[in-house]
Parts: structure tokens; sequence; C-alpha cells
């Protein structure tokens, strides 16, 4: 019939199968188990375990593979980064600017760097402040006088007279106010300073003595061309309070000693450790000085696991304490001396592939399963011979026993 005609032609496809079978099975009662075995067995698995974790590290871990090529890239500007605090200079005796190859010069940045005053003990006060004449820390005596609770007195204090540049409303009850508000109507703040009475007798320079404001904190970014340049933080005019005379003793003396939190060109790198990361700069000597900071800095392409391409830079420096003599013209301060080299860094993160991960496990298990098996069985055969021996020699003892008693 159909049906027995279909089942002797599945018994035959099932038979041609089973020649293909590469790995035949054996009958249980053919299996032969040993304490041996057992140890050899728990031993196979714990090194497979281990090797297999260490392969799945490996997938799991992203390399780093580095190349060098000559830089092709046109871009024209980059940014600078930078957090750096100056703990024996208030921020009104600083001013920061650069200047490069192609003649840019800026100094006194407003807009892109932002000073915060810090206190003796090196904690910022007051707020941030991206103008050059807003002061945001009172002095040590106008702190005390704020904290006492006479509201009647404080109600009671004349409006200082701003000479027609405050505007509606505003006292001018010191200098610094009052050369604030000339300074924002762009007026000549020279002759003021001589005739107000809130200037008489003002000295910028005992009030930052006396005062809580002790240090400072330069902090933000600015764009400079890719060329040769330095970047400086040198003293200023004090927002117009400090006299050349004056602004030239206080830069005999200054002490520029620093701690640079960070200070980057471009998008740092994740993992990329920086020189300038919390690094602190120690003047060693009682004169002016130039502290020189020589800065490589080698544009570099990242490629992350996933293909995405930041353009960035890695920077390596040396440093340099350069005393100035006296009636030298150049200003003592912190300077960033940077050049760009002209080879590229191309650091690309690599993933082994999924195909590797199951071609390594595979080759694991079929080596530590074939030669812990040759181990077994060399074991085995070893034992079979020492009882085959054994059982060899019963028997020649009984044949002399018996031998002897007859």
């Amino acid at each position: 019939t159909r049906s027995a005609l279909v089942l002797v032609t599945m018994s035959s496809i099932r038979s041609m199968l089973k020649k293909f079978d590469l790995n035949p099975s054996t009958e249980d009662s053919f299996k032969v188990r040993t304490l041996a075995g057992a140890f050899i067995s728990v031993i196979t698995v714990s090194i497979m375990a281990v090797l297999f974790w260490g392969e799945l590290k490996l997938y799991m871990h992203n390399e780093r593979v580095e190349d060098m090529v000559i830089d092709k890239e046109t871009t024209a500007q980059t940014d600078i980064s930078l957090s750096v605090d100056f703990p024996f200079i208030p921020c009104d005796f600083l001013q920061v600017g650069y200047r490069d190859a192609l003649g840019n010069d800026r100094s006194d940045i407003d807009n892109e760097i932002f000073k915060t005053s810090l206190d003796v003990n090196g904690n910022l006060i007051g707020s941030r402040d991206k103008s050059s004449i807003t002061i945001t820390v009172p002095t040590k005596e106008e702190v005390l006088k704020t904290t006492k609770h006479d509201d009647t007195k404080a109600a009671d204090t004349p409006c200082g007279d701003c000479f027609g540049a405050g505007e509606e409303g505003e006292c001018c009850n010191d200098c610094q106010t009052l050369l604030r508000a000339y300074q924002r109507k762009h007026w000549n703040v020279d002759q003021i300073k001589q005739t107000a009475p809130q200037c008489k007798g003002y000295s910028f320079i005992e009030k930052w003595k006396n005062g809580v404001e002790k240090g400072c904190r330069v902090e933000g970014h600015l764009h400079v061309s890719k060329v040769q340049g330095h970047m400086f933080i040198i003293p200023s005019h004090a927002n117009d309070l400090l006299t050349a005379g004056e602004l030239r003793q206080v830069a005999t003396s200054l002490n520029v000693t620093h701690t640079i939190h960070w200070f980057s060109l471009g998008t740092p790198i994740q993992g990329q450790v920086s020189p300038f990361e919390e690094r602190r700069g120690v003047m060693t000597t009682d004169t002016a000085s130039m502290y020189q900071y020589f800065v490589n800095a080698i544009p570099t392409t990242y490629i992350d696991g996933r293909g995405n391409v930041t353009n960035t830079y890695q920077v390596t420096e040396t440093h340099h304490i350069r005393p100035l003599q006296s009636g030298s013209s150049l200003m003592p301060g912190l300077y960033f001396v940077y050049e760009f080299s002209p080879l590229r860094s191309v650091i690309r993160e690599t993933h082994l592939p999924f195909f590797e991960l199951c071609t390594s496990l595979c080759a694991i298990l079929g080596g530590v399963f074939t030669m812990m098996g040759m181990v077994d069985s060399v074991l085995y055969s070893m034992s079979k011979e020492v009882k085959r021996k054994s059982k060899s020699g019963e028997s020649e003892l009984t044949q002399r026993v018996v031998s002897k008693s007859d």
C-alpha cells in the first residue's frame, strides 16, 4: 500500500542519514565511570570557565590603536579652555589675552573669560564676573558693617554723587562704584579720581591687603587661530584704580604661584590624562618672574567604538621660570606658549567581533575537552595496566603456594 511505501522510504532515509553521524554514541553499558575521571571533569569545567571569562572580558573591552599621519586639517581656529587659581593675586590685578604669529593681539578679554574671587583659604567668594570693572567682593570692614543688625543706620546713609555718570537713583558711595559708572559712559576717569571726594586718599592696594578677597580663579575659553602664539595672564591697571607707578610696584612683587585645574585645546578625550590636570606651579624666587609653559599641541582624531569622530588636540608641556631684570619692559605673569604639530594622531577604538568570540569559545571548548580526554585515557590505561599486573602477580603467587603444598 501507499502508507507502507512511505514508511519504507522514511526508514531508508534515516539509515542513510545515520551514516553521516560524526559523533557516534556508545551504550551506557560500555561506559566506565571512575573517580579519576570525575576529578578530571571538575578540572575541565573550571579551566573552561576561566578561559570563557577571559574571552568575554576581551570582547567587552575596547582597545585603542594609535597611528600617526600628516595633518591635512585646514581648520582656521580652535578653542582653549582653562581654569587657573591664583591664591595671592586679586581678580582686579589680572588681565587675560593672547598674541599669535598672524598678528592677532587681544588683551583684557571680557566675554569669554570669567574671574571669581578667592578668600585667604582658596574658597570661592562673590560671584563670577566677566566685566573688568565690577567689584563683587566687599572689604573686611564692609562685611562687618553689613552684618550689624542696625537697619536705621543703614537707612540714614547718604547717597553719594555720581557726577552725572550714574543711572537714575544710583549712589556712588565709594571710588570703585564711581569709576564703574564713569567707565560705563566711556568717560575719562583720571580727573575724577583726583577731584572726587570718594577717591580722596583711596588706595586700592591697601584695600586689597585689608580685604577678604586675596586670590582669583580665572576660567573660561577663547578662540585662537591654529598658528603659533602665546596666551598670557598678567597684571592690569586694576580697572584704572592703579596708576602706572603703582602697577609697576605691584608687578615687581607679584607672586604668580598658581594651580591649573585644567588647560586643554579642543574637546578632552575620555580616559586621556592631561599634564595640566591639577598642576601646581610654585614661585621659587622673590623677584618678578615670568612663569612660562611651552605647550606642544598634537592634532588628534578620536574614533570611538560606535564610529563617532572627534577632532581635538593632545598636549605635552615643559615649563620654565624666567626672572626679570630690573627695568625690563616684560611683564611678570603666567604665559602659555603654544605651537601645533604638523603630524596628526589618529586614535581608534577597536572592538572584538562577535564571530571571533564564538570562534574562540569553540576552540576553548574543543581544545580543553580533547586534552583532558587524552589525560583521562592515559590515566585509565595506566590504572588497567596496574590492575592487570596485580592480578597476574596474585595468580603466580597462588600457583607457587599450591606447588609447594603438593
